[in-house]
């Protein structure tokens, strides 16, 4: 039976537009399939308060998310990617690279739902992104940025080899720590 069940979600990765492979994870273009398990992540409080505006979002903000993702990738070449775990082939978040809003450095993020939380996740696929960002979409430098009081993200932060800048303003009224990391030389 396990056998079974692991064939079919190696035949639903197949199907999938892959774009980053990880151990234990899969991260690939958002689908409208998406939507519903999307919208529980961001109705969720505790998974939102370190996230954007520290809000939750609507199901309509979900989609409409999906939809411009979709776009972004045309746009840009690169963006917010599903996270699907590997052994149940679920979607368990959000991750990828995006501009920050000023334009200034392209940010590294991840949004997980809370069972998916304390697993490594959050590292294994950063590390992944941040290596795609500089290897395949050619960046020579890479942001990201962290609430102080989100002790997890900047634990997770910091294992990347990512250093702390300064603070700034985002979104409005948000004060965030802005970490970074350069292209190795070698």
């Amino acid at each position: 039976m396990m056998t079974t069940n692991l064939h079919l979600v190696s035949q639903l990765i197949f199907k999938m537009k892959k774009i980053i492979e990880t151990e234990r994870i899969i991260l690939r273009e958002l689908e409208d399939s998406d939507i519903d398990l999307l919208a529980e992540i961001y109705a969720d409080i505790e998974v939102m308060r370190y996230i954007g505006k520290g809000i939750v979002l609507s199901y309509e903000q979900a989609k409409r998310s999906i939809e411009n993702w979709n776009k972004y990738y045309e746009k840009f070449g690169f963006g917010n990617w599903a996270a699907i775990e590997k052994e149940s082939g679920k979607f368990i978040g959000l991750c990828g690279l995006s501009w920050l809003e000023d334009k200034s450095d392209v940010e590294v993020s991840y949004l997980f739902a809370k069972e998916s939380w304390g697993k490594g996740y959050a590292t294994e696929t950063a590390s992944a992104i941040n290596e795609y960002g500089f290897n395949v979409v050619g960046l020579k430098r890479i942001a990201a940025l962290v609430y102080p009081q989100n002790t997890a993200s900047i634990h997770v932060i910091e294992k990347l080899g990512m250093k702390y800048e300064c603070d700034r303003i985002f979104f409005g009224d948000k004060l965030l720590r802005v970490y970074s990391l350069e292209k190795s030389k070698t």
